[in-house]
């Protein structure tokens, strides 16, 4: 069974915590259009599917490596640091879409699992143990309720950006690691997060992406939207305003910054030939105005 390297991946998102030991695990099964992963940490959980996988013949075979292929609707429980050992085996930059895949087989006797990669000249193999009697939660039955159920709306937020607001409230925070709110009020409105500490209270807005599939009617009758919206990358909706970010410089950026102006002032003088003559007074030095901040 041929598995891609952003499946192997999704070990990231596994739990940690080796007294849960079934859900260290990523549940890899293989299927008539192709092999599926699951990982779970207990709060989270994330599905990733083969969309296109190159033939057999494609794939370059690793020597020495053993066992066969997994069958149809059989599921091989891989534990997350061999998983992820075997991403990192892989070839990093190649065109060859084929030496991006692993290739998958399990040893009928004994059950461990075998993970070869090859860029064509070096053949990395790793092995790993099948735990026996894993009971995996039910992620595809969880996914699977969820993707049926009518949506209320359909909002396209930056991945970038919700990293940046998760980052910025677990290591800033006064104290503690705080839990972000997400308010939605609509596909084409801003989304409002917040989050506190003992000290402080955090409330922000981002701006949503364009959609490009037609957004969930918004109830009944005039004023539902139906539009198809063109798909462009951080992009804002129409009719708001992108948000630009203040910068507000302290007190070392100002005095790096007039130490820069005197020199620039130096250096000037110097090649009108007049040499660089004193240090300006600091009357004469630029400050930095910094930006005004909304009280």
């Amino acid at each position: 069974m041929l598995v891609t390297k952003q499946q192997l991946l999704a070990a990231v998102m596994a739990s940690a915590d080796e007294t849960r030991w079934n859900i260290t695990h990523l549940k890899i099964e293989r299927r008539a259009t192709g092999p599926t992963t699951l990982a779970t940490n207990g709060h989270m959980a994330v599905r990733v599917r083969s969309k296109e996988l190159p033939a057999q013949g494609d794939v370059p075979e690793c020597p020495r490596q053993s066992g066969s292929e997994p069958q149809l609707g059989e599921a091989v429980h891989l534990h997350a640091a061999p998983a992820l050992e075997s991403a990192k085996a892989m070839p990093t930059k190649t065109n060859l879409p084929g030496f991006q895949l692993g290739r998958l087989l399990v040893e009928g006797v004994s059950g461990r699992v075998s993970i070869g990669g090859t860029d064509g000249l070096t053949h990395k193999i790793v092995l790993a143990d099948q735990p026996e009697g894993i009971v995996y939660p039910g992620v595809q039955s969880l996914i699977a309720q969820a993707e049926e159920r009518v949506p209320i709306a359909k909002i396209v937020l930056s991945a970038k950006y919700l990293k940046m607001i998760a980052q910025y409230a677990q290591k800033f925070a006064a104290l503690g690691t705080p839990a972000v709110k997400l308010t939605f009020y609509g596909h084409d409105q801003p989304v409002l997060f917040e989050w506190q500490d003992p000290r402080h209270e955090v409330t922000g807005v981002l701006m949503p992406m364009r959609l490009e599939e037609p957004a969930p009617p918004l109830g009944e009758g005039p004023g539902t939207a139906e539009t198809v919206l063109r798909a462009v990358d951080d992009a804002t909706m129409p009719g708001t305003a992108p948000l630009q970010p203040a910068t507000m410089e302290g007190v070392e950026d100002a005095r790096a910054q007039a130490a820069l102006n005197a020199r620039t002032k130096a250096a000037a003088a110097k090649a009108k030939g007049q040499g660089a003559g004193p240090e300006p007074a600091p009357s004469e030095l630029t400050p930095v105005q910094p930006s005004p901040v909304s009280a």
